[in-house]
């Protein structure tokens, strides 16, 4: 199951909804609806395993593999990455200046408070930044850039699908 699994985390604010639709538009790849911020919530691999294997039961089972997004995940990557060699993540990155920006003009509840002062949010995207920092140079962690994302998408999407290892035109 976990064979399957392509796993998009990041900043929050920072580009993982849209890489993860963007990776879900492809035929052989199936969305987890949400976010399963699950290498937060659970510790142990059997446990993380049973819960995917129950979570996709209902997917489409001609689905080569299946992406699931939660940028709350980002500080357990590298211990992630080293428990499931066999699955695929992705660490989407975005300027922290936007990040921020973007929290200061959402509207939903959850971006204002700490995450929409400086401070605040810069406490946390270290802290997601360290995830990223201890899974870098793992074979099964790809490090995207969301400006490279949004100026050159053809050229980067390319190389996430490369990298899940679906074919693309």
């Amino acid at each position: 199951m976990m064979a399957r699994m392509v796993f998009v985390t990041g900043f929050a604010r920072g580009g993982t909804s849209w890489l993860r639709d963007c990776i879900a538009a492809h035929p052989e790849i199936a969305a987890l609806p949400g976010e399963r911020v699950v290498f937060r919530d659970l510790q142990e691999p059997q446990e993380i395993r049973a819960y995917f294997a129950a979570e996709t039961a209902d997917l489409d089972p001609r689905a080569r593999f299946i992406v699931n997004k939660a940028p709350a995940n980002a500080p357990f990557l590298g211990q992630a990455a080293r428990s499931f060699p066999e699955a695929k993540f992705i660490f989407i990155l975005r300027d922290p200046r936007d990040v921020l920006v973007s929290h200061q003009r959402g509207r939903q509840g959850w971006m204002r408070g700490a995450n929409s002062t400086a401070e605040g949010c810069m406490a946390k995207l270290a802290l997601y930044y360290q995830g990223w920092r201890e899974a870098d140079g793992l074979p099964n962690v790809l490090l995207v850039r969301y400006e490279d994302l949004h100026q050159d998408f053809f050229t980067t999407m390319a190389r996430v699908l490369d990298f899940i290892g679906v074919e693309h035109g």
